[in-house]
Parts: structure tokens; C-alpha cells; sequence
């Protein structure tokens, strides 16, 4: 019954469709609106027989001219067509820097992080959340201290330069090319921030807090190098701050307290189980028993079993390490649309390292504005003020002079006095065992 119907609605129509000058158009295209469906093509000729239910709405379309369409009259079975040339320009384009693709049509290596993904995690230097998030990326805080800059490999270790030398050696930073909103940034030179010496340190990335970060893209392959030239051999880590993007202004505010605690650390043996283990190794690796017999009684902490100011037994790694408490803030005010908008970010971190007398705070005040009217005008302004501090404790941080000795310590040592000199326990300490080892 409903096909009856359908057929009784349905007729057949004929016509020409012609184009410019008037000449009839081959190969264009019938289709029916609703519903959508094919209902074929014009002749060699530019005639055209179909078949259409009444009322209905035929739709041509052909290469390079305007679509038509054509409304069915009932008891109208002959039409005349006329389409009209449509001119299709390409749009120029033109490649600055690194530019806004589809991912459909990007051949490189990128992978971008969004900030929602590490704002959750307090850190003095945003690079080493991103660890474990891109394939092939090595990061490593080599020294542990809170806002260090650490090494950062996105293609392994490809440059085995060696500057300096001695305490002084250090190995030719391979760090990739950062680009802050656009601005590139050489995180591998600058005596400033300590790079070119023996040991890291601050980065102008730690700088930027977590909170303020909207995504971060990282180039890996030879697109890279394309796009930022030789600055850009060891990789490129985009990075683009958040802007204001409500009609309303929104005051943000989020805060963080959080523990740094100490891993399990070395079992250590002290007093008289550590003089026996080094008498047992002088006993059984001396050139003979008399010279091993010699070099004990030449040793007092090691002869004076009864003597108590050689007979500690302490944990030195208790006078070094500590669980600390931490904290950061971060207020963020934004506001705006596409063409106007604006934003100032102010955050506050403070870290205290795990290592005594080790620390990282940040004060940070970030603002962006905005000014686009049209698509052929676009201002920018950018204004930021930042002031970092570090505590290097006693000085391992950045040099490592004296690291190759730590193996000769003892517990057998008197303890330090822990309110003697201004630099505290820890420096007295090192140096109380340099001046002993000196002198045995």
C-alpha cells in the first residue's frame, strides 16, 4: 500500500541544463534533496530524463559552477536549466615558524601534553613531569635539589664533548630548544644560570609554574630541525601559557601543601662492629703481621677500643637527610574573548630539599594581553617578573669536588657540635674528615 503511494507521487521530468554562452553541459549531477538520493546525469547533449516525486527538490551540481535547485511542479514535466561559472581561488599560504596543521595532515613526531595533565603535581621545574609522558624522552634531576636543572635527552646522547677539566670536567649539554609563547629559549648556554659549569644550575624553565601552562608540544624528528634550524638538533619542547578566555573575569586561586620524605636509606654498621671490620681487613691485606700490627697501634680509633671519644656509633645520614614540608600558590585572574584579552598569573613555591640546607623558592608574577580586531591585526604584549632562590647546601650541588671521598667516612669519628659555626653541623662535619684523613 505504501509502495502504491510512493509510485503514484512519483513522474518522470525532462530538460536541458546549460552553461555559460549558453552551451548545454554534459556529466552534471541530479540529485534529490529529501531524501537524499541520486537520481543521474545530463547527456552529451545536456538533456536529462528522470525520474521525481512531485513536490520534490532537484539539486544540480557540476565542477566549477554554483549549485542549483530546481523545485518540482506538479503537472510541470519539462525544465530549463541555467548554471552559472562559480571561480575557485586557492588561498596563499605562508609557513612561519611552526604553524597550526590538522593532525590528519602532520607527517612528524609531536606529541602534546595538555596542562591539565601535570597541574596536579607540585614541582620547581615543570620538565620533570614530563617524564614517563613522551616516548623517548630521558629526563634526570642529577643532583636532586629542588628547581635544578637537570639533563633532558629527546634523541639519546648524541654529542660526547668534553669542556673543562678535573673538578671541572663536564659533558656538553644536549638539552632540547625551548620556545616559551613563540619565544626561543637556549636552556644550553648562558654562564648565568651555572650550565656551563661541573654541576646544574637554575633554569630560566623553572620559572614558569605548572599552574600557568596550557599545553606543551614536543618535536622530535627532523621536523624540528626544519622548523628552528640547528638550534632546534636536539629536539623542540613548545610550551604555551594560558590566556584569558571568558567574557566574565575569574579569579583562580589553587594551593598545595605537600611532604617530601626520605628514602629508605643505606644500612650502615658503627663503633665497635666497624673498628673490627677494619682490623680484619688490615690483618688479612697487609704485607705482613707485623706491618698490619703496626698500622692498627698507629691508628688511635682503631687502638683505643676503651677510649669513648672514639667510640661512636653514629648514623651520619640522619645529620643529612630529612623529611621536609613544602607548600605553593597560585592566583590566576583572566579575562576577554578573541579580540580583547588579558591575564596575570602570580604564583609562590616553596620547596625544601630532602638534603639539609638544600631549597628552591619561586616568586612569579606572568601576564599575557591580547588585541586582535580582525584576522590581519593581532597585538601582543607580554610582561613578566621573576626572582628564583636556591640552597645549594654544602656545595655538592654544584661542584663535585670531593664526592669520589665520601667512601672513606666513619662513624667512629667524634659527632660535631651541632651549634658550632655559623654554617651549622653539616659543613663542619666534611671538613672535620677531610683534615683526619690528611693526617692519617
Amino acid at each position: 500500500m505504501l509502495t502504491n503511494s510512493v509510485l503514484a507521487q512519483t513522474g518522470m521530468v525532462k530538460g536541458t541544463v546549460k552553461g555559460a554562452n549558453n552551451r548545454p553541459l554534459a556529466g552534471v549531477s541530479i540529485k534529490l534533496e529529501n531524501p537524499k538520493r541520486d537520481l543521474g546525469k545530463t547527456g552529451d547533449d545536456g538533456r536529462f530524463v528522470v525520474s521525481v516525486p512531485t513536490n520534490g527538490v532537484m539539486v544540480f551540481s557540476y565542477q566549477g559552477y554554483g549549485t542549483v535547485k530546481q523545485p518540482v511542479t506538479a503537472g510541470k514535466t519539462e525544465y530549463s536549466i541555467s548554471m552559472e561559472s562559480k571561480a575557485q581561488e586557492l588561498e596563499e599560504t605562508v609557513v612561519v615558524g611552526y604553524q597550526q596543521r590538522k593532525r590528519e595532515t602532520l607527517t612528524g613526531s609531536v606529541v602534546t601534553i595538555s596542562g591539565k595533565e601535570i597541574q596536579d603535581i607540585p614541582s620547581g621545574n615543570f620538565v620533570d613531569l614530563l617524564q614517563g609522558k613522551v616516548a623517548g624522552m630521558n629526563i634526570q634531576n642529577n643532583t636532586g635539589s629542588p628547581g635544578m636543572r637537570g639533563t633532558i635527552a629527546v634523541r639519546g646522547i648524541s654529542n660526547f664533548n668534553v669542556s673543562g677539566s678535573g673538578d671541572n670536567t663536564f659533558l656538553t649539554p644536549t638539552s632540547p630548544l625551548f620556545v616559551i609563547d613563540g619565544v626561543p629559549i637556549d636552556d644550553n648556554s648562558g654562564y648565568e644560570y651555572g650550565f656551563e659549569t661541573a654541576g646544574p644550575g637554575v633554569s630560566p624553565i623553572s620559572m614558569i609554574p605548572p599552574e600557568d601552562i596550557e599545553d606543551i608540544t614536543v618535536l622530535k624528528d627532523a621536523q624540528a630541525t626544519a622548523l628552528y634550524g640547528s638550534r632546534g638538533a636536539y629536539g623542540v619542547i613548545l610550551v604555551r601559557t594560558k590566556r584569558g578566555n571568558s567574557k566574565i573575569p575569574l579569579v583562580q586561586y589553587q594551593g598545595q601543601f605537600f611532604m617530601s620524605a626520605v628514602p629508605q636509606l643505606r644500612k650502615v654498621i658503627g663503633g665497635r662492629d666497624e673498628r673490627m671490620v677494619r682490623v680484619e681487613q688490615i690483618l688479612m691485606n697487609d704485607t705482613t703481621l707485623a706491618a698490619a700490627i703496626r698500622r692498627i697501634n698507629d691508628s688511635p680509633m682503631l687502638a683505643d677500643s676503651l677510649n669513648p671519644y672514639y667510640n661512636n656509633s653514629t648514623d651520619w645520614q640522619s645529620y643529612f637527610y630529612r623529611n621536609t614540608y613544602n607548600q605553593t600558590h597560585n592566583v590566576n585572574i583572566s579575562g576577554g574573548e578573541r579580540v580583547f584579552n588579558y591575564k596575570v598569573n602570580m604564583n609562590y613555591y616553596d620547596e625544601n630539599g630532602i638534603i639539609a640546607n638544600t631549597g628552591f623558592k619561586r616568586y612569579t608574577v606572568q601576564s599575557n594581553m591580547q588585541y586582535e580586531p580582525n584576522d590581519r591585526f593581532r597585538m601582543m604584549a607580554n610582561v613578566n617578573a621573576n626572582l628564583a632562590q636556591n640552597q645549594m647546601g654544602s656545595g655538592n650541588a654544584a661542584m663535585q669536588t670531593g664526592v669520589g671521598k665520601s667512601v672513606n667516612t666513619t662513624s667512629l669519628y667524634p659527632a660535631p657540635s651541632l651549634f658550632s659555626g655559623s654554617m651549622g653541623p653539616y659543613l663542619h662535619l666534611m671538613s672535620m674528615i677531610r683534615i683526619r684523613q690528611e693526617i692519617m
